[in-house]
Order: structure tokens, then sequence, then C-alpha cells
């Protein structure tokens, strides 16, 4: 994966996000990390296949229920909200291929997978993250990890 390549991952992600939600998005830089991180509160995984390329979206419960009250006009709680945040990863990863597709970058994604409590990423794979804030909801943490 070349380096113009991870760059429109990125455009397209910030993209997908900014075209999701109506509220006004602050995206601070990207930061490249080889430490291991752990997830928030809550975290879903989906793969970019034909890529090395695996993104991580999570924050805590209450920015996501407030994230699906902006969204889908409800605020949810319990398994109803992992449900939803899997919804809006797959959401913001395919549009993100939508945009990359227009680019002529063919990629597609797997199905979201909700992290356990105590995953936590500690391999030396490259991670680019970008946090987000998102004016009356909160902050959430992209993270796209670069596997080996």
């Amino acid at each position: 994966m070349t380096q113009n390549l991870q760059n429109l991952l990125l455009n397209s992600v910030r993209a997908s996000i900014g075209n999701m939600l109506p509220q006004t998005l602050d995206q601070t830089e990207v930061l490249t990390s080889n430490e291991p991180i752990r997830k928030d509160e809550i975290g879903v995984s989906i793969n970019f296949t034909n890529s090395e390329y695996c993104m991580i979206l999570d924050g805590q419960r209450v920015v996501f229920s407030r994230m699906s009250e902006a969204i889908f006009g409800m605020y949810m709680e319990g398994e109803m909200l992992d449900s939803c945040v899997s919804e809006i990863a797959n959401i913001i990863a395919g549009r993100t291929t939508t945009i990359l597709g227009e680019q002529g970058v063919a990629l597609d994604i797997t199905p979201p997978s909700l992290l356990e409590e105590n995953y936590h990423f500690n391999n030396q794979a490259n991670k680019l993250m970008l946090p987000i804030s998102i004016q009356t909801v909160g902050d959430i943490r992209v993270v796209l990890l670069k596997e080996h």
C-alpha cells in the first residue's frame, strides 16, 4: 500500500464521517504510532479487503449514543447500541470504499466486528490515529491499522 493510497484512505474516512453527521467536525492532525493501543469503552473493526488496512472506530458509549441520536433520531443503549456502533462503522467504511472507487481504487470491506472489552493492539503494525471531535456529540477515534 503506497503512501498515496494511505492518504486517500484517510481523506475518504474524513469525508465519510463529515457526510454522515450534520454537526461540525473538529479533526486534529493524524497521529502515527507503533505503541500498543487500547480501545476506549466500545470499539469496532472492519478490514478493507485487497489492502493491508483495518479500520477501528472507538470511543465512549455515551458519545456513540449521541451519534445514534444525531444519525438515526434515536438515543440507543445496551445491546442496541452495540449493534448501532457496528452499523455506524459499516456506513463509514462503506462510504469510504465508494469514495475510493470514484478515484479508481477498488476496495471492499468485511463485516464489522465488535471488539471485546479487554481487547488491545500490541503488535508493531503502523497505526494512524485520527481523533475527531463532533460538536454537541463528543470525541471518537478512527485508527487505520496497517497489518504486515
